[in-house]
């Protein structure tokens, strides 16, 4: 989703700050970090680069688990 979009919604339902600050952190700079250690393996051709999108797609599924359990928290 672009981040566009996210900070509109963000501002629109007035999300508090500390929410969406915690959300960027684990969304967007995993991502950032993920990508631009790619972009550089893809010029220098090493291929370690499977590894650390292997561990990204973990972080990811680990985040997701504790959004659902936070979710069912609430609910």
């Amino acid at each position: 989703m672009p981040a566009f979009l996210i900070n509109c919604y963000a501002g629109t339902f007035k999300l508090a700050f500390k929410p969406f600050l915690t959300a960027t952190v684990l969304g967007k700079i995993p991502a950032m970090l993920v990508f631009a250690y790619v972009g550089d393996n893809a010029i220098t051709g090493a291929k370690q680069w499977l590894l650390v999108l292997s561990i990204y797609g973990l972080f990811v599924l680990i985040i997701f688990s504790i959004y659902k359990k936070y979710i069912k928290k609430i609910a």
